[in-house]
């Protein structure tokens, strides 16, 4: 699994993350306010709209 700085993920640093990786991320996922994401529901989208999710988080969190 690809490393990302948890404080300080880079667009291009989730360009290289697998979508099974991304869900997986997504689902333990460590912030200020939790996700109520299903694996189903993860897995049915998009890789790019799995890439926002997470980048969208981890910048709000910082």
């Amino acid at each position: 699994m690809a490393h990302i700085d948890k404080n300080n993920p880079t667009r291009q640093s989730l360009l290289i993350l697998l979508k099974k990786e991304l869900v997986w991320k997504i689902l333990h996922f460590e912030g200020r306010f939790p996700f109520d994401f299903t694996r189903d529901y993860l897995s049915s989208l998009p890789v790019n709209k799995l890439r926002h999710i997470l980048y969208a988080a981890n910048t709000i969190n910082c």
